[in-house]
């Protein structure tokens, strides 16, 4: 179980419903860009959260607790990944080498 994840979700969660959105699969997916998680999950985690009863008056320590006392969040947590998509744009004049912006 990777606490900074749990941190994560419950950072998310917490910055959509202080400023008043919807949770949903799709609000929390785009909240959530660079971790996989299945719909199926998000689906399990909104309805958890919704079973508490969390609003903004929750905070997100408050949640993120919430979150690790809850054996199907940590499993959904254990096994989640992050994104390993990276796009590096690079533009080079002149002499020598450019090694991720680094000019030798």
């Amino acid at each position: 179980m990777d606490g900074f994840t749990v941190s994560l979700l419950a950072s998310a969660t917490y910055s959509l419903i202080s400023k008043g959105a919807e949770l949903t699969t799709s609000t929390l997916k785009n909240a959530l860009q660079k971790w996989l998680l299945s719909d199926s999950d998000l689906e399990k985690i909104i309805n958890l959260t919704n079973e508490a009863r969390v609003d903004e008056d929750w905070s997100e320590r408050k949640i993120e607790k919430y979150f690790n006392n809850l054996p199907e969040v940590l499993d959904i947590v254990a096994k989640t990944k992050g994104n390993q998509n990276v796009t590096i744009n690079q533009t080079h004049s002149g002499v020598g080498n450019n090694e991720a912006n680094i000019k030798f």
